[in-house]
């Protein structure tokens, strides 16, 4: 039976979309890491009470989350376009260094994250 017109172009061009979308979430990724980063920088912290590091610690964690959710997209659909048939060895060595690129960057935000908290609980009990 033959295939309706344009079936196999899509067919073949959804694993490119899956690494579309990772490349896209990985070039957003180094802006969420420097928001990961600039969420735990305190240049004086005792300029503050300790009260506001308290109230910053929820801040902290959901600014953790979204930090790590970028990259985690981007490791998601690289994996997802690595495992799509028909595999190709070009698309599934671009999708692994894609996905260890977005690992990369989600451990690194990952670690950010931790030091922000750790830092507000500190400075939240030391001022």
């Amino acid at each position: 039976m033959p295939e309706p017109f344009g079936i196999t172009e899509r067919v073949r061009r959804g694993d490119e979309v899956w690494l579309g979308i990772a490349i896209g979430f990985l070039c957003l990724a180094p802006i969420t890491t420097l928001f990961a980063f600039g969420s735990g920088f305190d240049f004086d912290p005792d300029d503050y009470p300790g009260s506001y590091y308290l109230e910053q610690i929820p801040r902290r964690q959901t600014v953790m989350a979204i930090t790590m959710a970028v990259p985690a997209v981007s490791a998601l659909a690289a994996a997802f376009g690595a495992v799509r048939q028909p595999r190709r060895w070009q698309k599934t060595c671009a999708a692994a260094v894609l996905f260890v690129l977005a690992m990369l960057d989600l451990w690194i935000c990952w670690v950010l994250g931790l030091d922000a908290v750790e830092s507000a609980k500190r400075y939240s009990e030391m001022f």
